[in-house]
């Protein structure tokens, strides 16, 4: 009698097992199935090709805004700078740098063009909001930095952010 009790309890145990994984495993499917079949569908319409000048390579571009007359401004981390092309993709001029004086970034992120060309762009370690705005054909100029100097507690925000008008979001 010691003998059949242990077998009954393990193949009822085993009947579990079996149970449980048929079940865990069914549904998986469904739900992976479902997923796959609700996704959408894109495509590509148009790839804008960028020509350069002379030496210039594109390090690490990042975000690119379109102004109004369809010129093409790239934000280029790998050289800390703003290259803009033209609406056929030729190379025009390129401006700002790296540093810490006005006009210069650091870490650069999130260039916000506004309906009047105005071009802001955050930088994270200057805890800055840089503007530039355009004047004649390609040719940017350095406006003015919002900048929030450090408190005891740190820097007063976590990120300084332009809205498309070019007013500051302080998060």
């Amino acid at each position: 009698m010691n003998k059949v009790m242990p077998n009954i309890k393990n193949i009822i145990f085993s009947l579990f097992l079996v149970l449980l994984f048929a079940g865990c495993g069914s549904g998986q499917e469904e739900m992976q199935d479902e997923q796959f079949t609700e996704l959408q569908e894109y495509t590509l319409e148009q790839v804008q090709e960028l020509a350069g000048h002379g030496d210039l390579i594109l390090g690490q571009p990042t975000y690119t805004e379109i102004d109004s007359d369809g010129n093409h401004l790239v934000m280029d981390l790998g050289s800390t700078e703003i290259h803009v092309f033209d609406s056929n993709g030729s190379y025009q001029t390129s401006f700002g740098r790296k540093g810490d004086g006005p006009g210069e970034m650091q870490q650069p992120r999130r260039p916000v063009l506004s309906e009047q060309d105005t071009l802001y762009i955050s930088d994270n370690i200057r805890r800055a909001l840089i503007v530039y705005s355009r004047s004649g054909s390609y040719s940017w100029v350095h406006e003015y930095d919002i900048s929030f100097p450090a408190t005891e507690e740190g820097y007063p925000y976590y990120s300084l952010t332009p809205t498309e008008e070019g007013y500051p979001i302080v998060y």
